[in-house]
């Protein structure tokens, strides 16, 4: 194996999708360095130009253009192919930038400052447009499982390399200057996708002419109290980050008055973001999901931002140390950050896939389009009473944002109690498919393995098809256990389901089965498990079944011995499956074709 095929190997990329994941990898990275030079840019030249207090006045600007941005990206939508909406979509975004990089050297003001403030929340808008609308078109749901996580790792990887560098870039071009490596970041973008597309159709991926179309959000999502409480969590969500953002405005505002140092002050807190977010989404987000499930997910932000804001309140409230503050306040800033991308995005998958498909469309579209837009306009406009209450006292502005994360932290769980039995509603309606359901989360595993305790055969078995594809390693423990299932087809579909994963560990459990089992179609069900694991090891305990006067028996005992590939029991079988062949009796013959089939030999 060369080097190529075991970089391939390491990553799960297939030989076919090499050069594709290549490229996504490379345009990914593209979209990356405009959304951290941009957002460096509009940060640091409004901090050093308006108070920080200000900055409540681009949240309500947030709340006024992301939403246009988002129906003229809709507009765009539905009128042009992919490919198209793509590089409409890069090219604007291109030519708003060189705009805004103009108007900032003619130096026409301070209100360019706020422009590009503004505008920065939208790069990232339109960045993750471009690339989630691309990537979710590309790749079916398998291969999806396999690859976002791979191909998106791009911009966080531009956000680590992009972010250090900030400090030697701004040192030689300048703070505005940064908007040109924007720039040429969204044109290597727009460079990427002919070639993107010229090897997703080489690929043979799947290549829609048109974009799927958004559904418009709908009324009835308020009469479903969960929905409702997912708005109400990620508009609180949003709300405190928004004041822990402010708080963080006004620290460095503080402490780097300087434009050169606050841009790479920026840069460097960026990549340290960029980099652990890399860490936490392989480790702490998996262990965090497995051990405390929907509701560690949902609390570990808040959660969070308290543990640092709690003593960012005691020190201004007793003690005056305006340095500790600083850095209790950032290294809080730094974890909210890390855990937005790594646990909160996760947790908000794991939300909406139990909502039947049309509700749940509607319900992110309702989220991004309006939730969050409303919520940062009401941060916004509270920061800004605050600002004129409160004067130049950060300690109120503490205050409240425990007061919002006590309030956030009951949201989520009153969420997370939900969840559990909007999932088993879920379930029960059969609603749900392997491919779409994420068992990452103990709280899910736990709903789903109740269900194979139900007197339903049906849910036992949906529960079942579910386990086996993403906890396979657990299922023989799980099989083994419904072999005292009172429903006798849940017995035979464990016991059919452990000829494929029992191993030599099932066979005592079986041979005990086998004794105490009174229904004639289980107890052939386990006689033929039992022959198909224990091979040579069982053979003189089932032979005398090949004499059996249940025809069930004999038959699944047959094809036992025969796909057991032990040479006793393939010529004890054959010898009986040959003289069924020559049979003068059709019965008989009909008979040896269905156990030639079920064996699956070619050989045979």
């Amino acid at each position: 194996m060369n080097w190529r095929n075991r970089v391939l190997a390491l990553f799960n990329v297939r030989q076919e999708e090499a050069r594709l994941v290549t490229m996504l990898l490379l345009y990914s990275f593209c979209l990356g360095i405009p959304q951290i030079f941009t957002e460096t840019v509009g940060t640091t030249l409004f901090l050093t130009t308006f108070d920080a207090r200000s900055m409540a006045y681009v949240y309500i600007g947030f709340a006024i253009v992301i939403p246009i941005s988002g129906l003229a990206y809709n507009w765009l939508e539905s009128r042009l192919s992919l490919t198209k909406l793509l590089m409409a979509n890069l090219g604007l975004l291109l030519i708003s930038l060189i705009v805004l990089w103009l108007i900032l050297m003619a130096n026409l003001g301070r209100w360019p400052v706020v422009a590009v403030a503004i505008w920065s929340e939208v790069v990232w808008v339109l960045t993750s447009l471009a690339f989630g609308g691309l990537i979710g078109q590309l790749f079916n749901v398998r291969q999806g499982k396999r690859l976002f996580g791979l191909v998106g790792s791009g911009q966080v990887l531009a956000g680590i390399i992009g972010g250090f560098s900030v400090p030697m870039l701004v040192s030689w071009v300048g703070t505005t200057n940064l908007l040109l490596g924007a720039v040429a970041g969204v044109a290597l973008a727009l460079a990427c996708i002919p070639v993107i597309m010229r090897a997703s159709r080489a690929g043979g991926q799947v290549q829609p002419e048109h974009a799927d179309r958004v559904v418009l959000p709908q009324p009835g999502l308020l009469k479903n109290r969960y929905i409702v409480l997912i708005f109400a969590f990620s508009a609180l969500s949003l709300v405190g980050y928004f004041f822990l953002d402010n708080l963080f405005y006004i620290a460095l505002e503080a402490n780097y008055p300087n434009e050169e140092q606050l841009a790479g002050f920026l840069g460097v807190f960026s990549g340290l973001v960029g980099l652990l977010t890399l860490m936490g989404r392989s480790v702490i987000a998996a262990r965090l999901f497995s051990r405390y499930g929907v509701l560690g997910g949902l609390l570990a932000v808040p959660v969070a931002i308290g543990i640092g804001a709690l003593p960012v309140w005691l020190v201004g409230q007793f003690f005056a140390a305006a340095p500790l503050a600083f850095w209790l306040i950032v290294a809080t800033k730094l974890l909210n950050d890390v855990f937005k991308d790594a646990i909160n995005q996760p947790v908000s998958l794991i939300l909406y896939q139990i909502l039947p498909s049309e509700q749940r469309m509607r319900a992110q579209t309702v989220v991004e389009s309006m939730v969050e837009p409303i919520a940062s306009g009401i941060a916004g406009t509270v920061l800004l009473v605050l600002a004129s209450l409160l004067g130049t006292s950060t300690n109120g502005l503490v205050l409240i944002l425990l007061g919002i994360l006590i309030i956030w932290s009951i949201v989520g769980v009153q969420l997370s109690r939900m969840y559990g039995g909007v999932l088993l509603q879920a379930l029960s309606k059969r609603r749900l498919g392997g491919a779409r359901l994420s068992l990452i989360d103990g709280s899910s595993r736990a709903v789903v393995e109740r269900m194979l305790s139900s007197l339903r055969p049906d849910e036992v078995i949906y529960a079942l098809d579910l386990l086996q594809e993403q906890q396979a390693e657990h299922m023989p423990a799980r099989l083994l256990g419904l072999l005292d299932h009172p429903e006798e087809r849940v017995r035979v579909e464990a016991l059919r389901r452990i000829e494929l994963v029992g191993g030599s560990t099932a066979l005592p459990a079986l041979q005990r089965f086998i004794g105490s089992e009174a229904i004639p179609e289980v107890r052939s069900a386990a006689l033929r498990a039992l022959t198909i694991l224990g091979g040579a090891e069982v053979f003189d305990q089932v032979l005398p079944y090949l004499n059996d006067p249940d025809p069930q028996i004999r038959h699944d005992v047959g094809v036992g011995l025969l796909r057991s590939g032990e040479i006793e029991g393939v010529l004890a079988a054959g010898e009986r499956l040959i003289a069924m062949g020559r049979s003068p009796a059709p019965e008989l013959r009909i008979a040896a074709a269905m156990m030639l089939g079920e064996v699956g030999n070619s050989n045979f």
